[in-house]
């Protein structure tokens, strides 16, 4: 069963900081990466998985999303987080797929799939053969873990060295 942790801090003006680093996991969660300052005297540690900010629940939200909940916030500032009863995180971010190497980033790699595919149909019947152009510019997408250049898909299978098509998911922040 999940510990719930509660940590309040209080900000004395928006530019202070309050000393908390966020990341992205994968599912659309945000967890504790490290505490230091204000919020290092509380109770959270790293891998705490971060459920409300100020009572916003912050599932399915993007660390660059929540950076300006905390930023603008002046007084009070009241996280709640959980942890597994084992006392480690709650997930944290996600450990390698398969034989990934560990040390490496989850995030989303843009590849021409199905989707990409009825595009170009649809471009191609409007548009022509220059509808084939939209071939070029892949719109599925698929959770990817990146470590050394390479990339893995979540189940571990290689597929091919890292490209502008792999997006990192580990937005972090420092505040």
């Amino acid at each position: 069963m999940p510990e719930t942790i509660n940590a309040t801090v209080t900000k004395q003006a928006e530019s202070d900081r309050v000393g908390i680093r966020l990341v992205s996991g994968v599912g659309g969660k945000i967890f504790v990466d490290a505490t230091t300052g204000l919020f290092g005297e509380t109770a959270l540690k790293k891998g705490d998985e971060v459920i409300l900010i100020n009572g916003t629940l912050v599932e399915g939200m993007a660390v660059s999303e929540v950076i300006p909940m905390i930023r603008s916030s002046v007084g009070d500032i009241a996280i709640v987080a959980k942890r597994d009863a084992a006392g480690g995180a709650s997930g944290g971010p996600p450990p390698p797929p398969g034989k990934a190497p560990a040390g490496g980033v989850w995030g989303t790699l843009k590849y021409s799939g199905a989707q990409t595919q009825r595009n170009a149909c649809i471009g191609c019947l409007c548009c022509g053969v220059p509808g084939l152009c939209i071939l070029a510019c892949p719109t599925d997408e698929k959770d990817a873990y990146a470590v050394d250049n390479k990339v893995y898909d979540a189940a571990g299978a290689y597929i091919g060295p890292q490209t502008d098509k792999f997006t990192p998911k580990a937005n972090v922040m420092n505040r």
